[in-house]
């Protein structure tokens, strides 16, 4: 977090809309400043030459990007209610002989001009004022958020290369199990030394734990037995591909 003064956070007391621009390629979003800046109403920040330090966030806040930058720090639940994640298909060309399909259209300079800015800078303020009081988001653009946050957690990336989600309660396997195919798999080997010291079995845990994707038990009775730290409704897909050659012979 920065020290001292702080201008842009300063600037946001109060607004309605918070417009992010595109960060520089290769840039991770920071997941505690997006958790800090969407979860708490009052912040702490001050401008300069200010003795204020309370600033209100009150806005909706978009982020306008051509490609989804990545997002570093725990995909966890929180994230799947603060972040939405809209497609808008158009592209704009410059001649009719690059349009390929309904998703491109001639570009119209007149949409940069100050005075078209001016007259509809607030239109989305007032879709959204007018709207019910619980906005509509479509299963397409959950499924779209839902996917864009999943391809950030490489730890849930991990097990749905290695196992196979099922509908099974009898299925499952141990977090010790887990945490031992993971420290053999890229993931794990591709971190550097401090990353790897923080990545134990406690907090390889304690991440797995936080998805709202996996069947996380501290505790589980399965066929009579009692088992600790589980992960149910998943097998590991070389057992799978063993029992359908079983099946094929």
């Amino acid at each position: 977090k920065k020290s001292g003064a702080n201008q842009e956070v300063a600037n946001c007391d109060k607004k309605r809309l918070i417009l992010y621009s595109e960060p520089d390629e290769g840039v991770k979003l920071n997941g505690s400043t997006i958790k800090y800046m969407t979860g708490n109403p009052v912040v702490n920040a001050r401008a300069l030459y200010s003795q204020k330090t309370k600033i209100y966030i009150h806005a909706l806040q978009i982020m306008e990007c051509n490609q989804r930058p990545a997002i570093n720090g725990r995909v966890d639940a929180s994230f799947f209610r603060r972040l939405i994640d809209i497609l808008f298909p158009t592209q704009f060309v410059n001649s009719e002989s690059e349009i390929i399909n309904e998703n491109y259209k001639l570009k119209d300079e007149s949409f940069k001009k100050d005075d078209f800015k001016e007259n509809h800078k607030f239109a989305l303020i007032k879709i959204l004022m007018e709207a019910k009081p619980k906005i509509y988001i479509p299963k397409s653009v959950k499924d779209r958020s839902e996917q864009y946050l999943l391809s950030n957690d490489e730890i849930y990336t991990f097990i749905t290369e290695n196992y196979q989600m099922t509908d099974c309660e009898t299925d499952f396997v141990s977090i010790a199990e887990l945490f031992k195919i993971y420290k053999d798999r890229p993931q794990y080997l591709l971190l550097s030394y401090e990353e790897k010291r923080e990545m134990n079995c406690r907090k390889f845990k304690e991440v797995i734990s936080s998805n709202p994707k996996f069947s996380f038990h501290f505790r589980k009775m399965i066929k009579g037995k009692n088992y600790k730290s589980i992960v149910s409704k998943i097998k590991y897909r070389e057992n799978i591909e063993n029992e359908s050659e079983n099946e094929d012979e």
